[in-house]
């Protein structure tokens, strides 16, 4: 590990299975490294939280589960995929962090909690490639170059799911959907849909 004059660490190795809470949260400008282990199952609420010059190109497949907040404004990400054994997405975990702009969602993605991508100005197109049954409130609250999301085999969307996506006008459903109120609120797409 490599620390700076003010006690901050700017490159760190990540052993064992998980990475704890807090682990490397509130960073800020130091932190610009981590090495993942290829084993890595969990990222734990908060453990790179605010860490704004962190740099990751991709994450080991391994992961299950990126829990809360696990990346909320980490600003200099660029990741082009989630891991593809993936199943669950805290609240927040990609929050207010423009690290997406083509997401394509894993098959193995069963649980994807509120505001997971809330907050993305980079975000433009979002893919399911499997079938997870709900999408949550708030998932995508507020991605303003969203533009097109494919949402085949999705059959039920919480409220306020894309609110906000001032961008977004096309949208794959399958028939039958069932959309909570105010899903599409404030996108180009409910105007021409009403």
């Amino acid at each position: 590990d490599e620390i700076d004059s003010s006690g901050r660490i700017v490159k760190a190795t990540v052993y064992g299975t998980e990475v704890p809470e807090y682990a490397f949260a509130y960073q800020g400008t130091a932190l610009v490294s981590v090495t993942l282990p290829e084993n890595l199952k969990k990222i734990n609420s908060r453990a790179f939280e605010r860490a704004s010059k962190l740099e990751f190109d991709s994450l080991p497949n391994s992961i299950t589960e990126i829990k809360d907040k696990a990346f909320q404004v980490c600003t200099s990400l660029r990741l082009t995929s989630l891991p593809d054994q993936l199943e669950t997405l805290g609240t927040s975990a990609f929050g207010n962090a423009d690290i997406f702009t083509n997401l394509s969602i894993p098959e193995s993605v069963r649980s994807i909690n509120a505001y997971a991508f809330s907050n993305s100005n980079s975000l433009q197109n979002v893919t399911f490639k499997g079938k997870p049954s709900v999408v949550r409130d708030l998932v995508f609250y507020n991605c303003p170059k969203l533009t097109t999301i494919n949402l085949d085999g999705v059959d039920f969307i919480r409220e306020g799911a894309f609110y906000g996506c001032s961008s977004l006008e096309t949208v794959n459903l399958m028939d039958g959907v069932v959309i909570e109120d105010w899903a599409f609120s404030k996108t180009p797409y409910a105007s021409m849909n009403p």
